[in-house]
């Protein structure tokens, strides 16, 4: 029975230590966004009301920053 339990924890010790490592994600940046914008020389609709608009452009797309989360451990 031990050698059961000492196989048991050689191998749990085995997977823990050769399992890959999980990749950092990065950060979405402003080019990872597909947004409509405003081109030279085009024409900017200025719309009232609800309705569909085939050819959109975006003028202002809002303060679109990161901001790194910070974790307390659960401490306050």
């Amino acid at each position: 029975m031990w050698w059961k339990i000492g196989l048991w924890v050689l191998s749990t010790v085995i997977s823990i230590l050769t399992r890959p490592k999980p990749e950092v994600p990065q950060p979405a940046s402003l080019e990872d966004f597909n947004m409509p914008v405003v081109k030279e020389g085009r024409e900017f609709p200025l719309i009232g009301g609800t309705v569909w608009v085939n050819d959109p452009q975006m003028a202002w797309r809002g303060d679109l920053k990161t901001q790194a989360i910070k974790d307390s451990g659960g401490k306050k």
